[in-house]
């Protein structure tokens, strides 16, 4: 959870960490760890003549469980703030290493801008989020409200 300054704790940045977050493209489904990059991931980046993208979700605004309906309707109004850009979104989930958190439905918004990633993090109330900046699919970990003015890692 966060603090009252928005904070996130070591803690919780670590689950980020060591999530699983897949991308179900057709009926492969890419695995990705932050800190490495993923040869599918680039490949898919490639094939869509893009060098960046983001992972998001709008479940669970600033890790606060939320009910099933709140969490639906933010992730379809996340779907389509993605599509209002001109952007390609492809269904993923994120899910948690030690399996305290239910899975998270997420997107992969191909070509998004980092302004605009961070723009919609901000509006679904994400404490983070993935970034890939790079065309060897290389994920990074985005905190919105890092604790003790650590740097993102991009």
């Amino acid at each position: 959870m966060t603090d009252g300054a928005n904070n996130i704790s070591a803690e919780l940045e670590k689950a980020y960490r060591e999530a699983l977050y897949v991308i179900h493209w057709g009926d492969e489904h890419i695995a990705l760890r932050v800190g490495h990059a993923n040869p599918e991931l680039a490949a898919l980046m490639k094939i869509h003549e893009t060098t960046s993208a983001a992972f998001l979700t709008a479940f669970n605004p600033y890790s606060v469980l939320a009910t099933t309906e709140e969490n639906v309707r933010n992730q379809h109004s996340l779907i389509a703030d993605i599509h209002s850009l001109g952007l390609m979104g492809i269904a993923g989930e994120g899910s948690d290493s030690s399996n305290l958190w239910p899975s998270e439905p997420s997107v992969l918004a191909l070509g998004i801008s980092l302004q605009s990633a961070e723009l919609l993090a901000d509006r679904y109330g994400q404490n983070a989020f993935l970034w890939i900046s790079s065309d060897d699919g290389f994920v990074g970990l985005n905190l919105r409200y890092p604790d003790g003015g650590r740097i993102n890692e991009n």
